[in-house]
């Protein structure tokens, strides 16, 4: 090999471990934020600790017709169910208890969920803390929300995690959790608004419309009404009562 091609290939490789040198170099100057654990994500690590705490207490919730802590029940089956519409007296339709339905029940949500996001918050900042990053967090605020098929959690909260020179600021987590919940309480409140027209509600016809659904009704001996509503797909359910247009005994 002459002169000048061993100096051309001392000149290709001196180039190439300039180029390898360089390359690591940057690398180690980027901030390491990804470490294969929620723990580099809080959002992530938020959405699956509310999930996994969450997704009991909102069938609970639901079975008991929204409202777990009611005072006004009737025992079926072995569970506590809520009066939604009532009239103790006799003839007249029953009057409705929750008019705000939907509503109301997204505040029992939020009022059953508050500690589990507080929980979550506070493993986190532990865990983070563990591996030596700093926590600047406020006060978290929780809003609810049902929406066709999902309940929307939003959190918002600052929360700065800092570390060397490293720094990152987080205001809000959102955690989506599928549920029927929005369609299900709409039916109920079709339910509700019939019995109080009409003392009556046709669940069959209704389901020859709505056949994602499955309307059940047990008739308890004081005239009240076992409504079961359950969407079919998740086996989600919600069950309620109502008293209305009651006939005395011996007519």
């Amino acid at each position: 090999m002459n002169r000048r091609g061993q100096v051309a290939i001392f000149i290709i490789i001196g180039l190439l471990l300039a180029s390898v040198i360089t390359f690591l170099f940057l690398i180690n100057k980027t901030p390491k934020t990804k470490g294969g654990s929620d723990l580099d994500n809080p959002e992530s690590f938020i959405d699956n600790c509310v999930r996994q705490k969450a997704e009991k207490s909102i069938d609970e919730i639901m079975i008991h017709g929204g409202f777990p802590n009611s005072t006004d029940n009737v025992l079926y089956k072995g569970e506590s169910v809520p009066y939604l519409c009532k009239n103790i007296n006799f003839y007249k339709p029953c009057v409705v208890q929750h008019p705000l339905y939907l509503r109301e029940v997204e505040t029992e949500i939020k009022n059953e969920i508050s500690n589990v996001i507080f929980q979550c918050f506070d493993s986190l900042e532990q865990r983070l803390q563990q591996k030596n990053y700093l926590i600047d967090a406020g006060q978290a605020y929780l809003g609810v929300e049902a929406k066709p098929e999902m309940i929307k959690f939003s959190v918002s909260k600052n929360f700065v995690i800092s570390k060397d020179e490293y720094s990152k600021t987080y205001n809000n987590f959102d955690v989506f959790i599928s549920s029927p919940l929005y369609e299900l309480a709409l039916i109920v409140q079709e339910i509700i608004a019939q019995e109080t027209k009409w003392c009556h509600f046709s669940n069959d016809g209704f389901m020859l419309t709505y056949n994602d659904f499955d309307i059940r009704l047990d008739m308890l001996g004081d005239s009240t009404k076992i409504y079961t509503v359950k969407h079919k797909e998740t086996d989600k359910k919600i069950m309620f009562a109502i008293r209305g247009c009651a006939i005395p005994l011996g007519f």
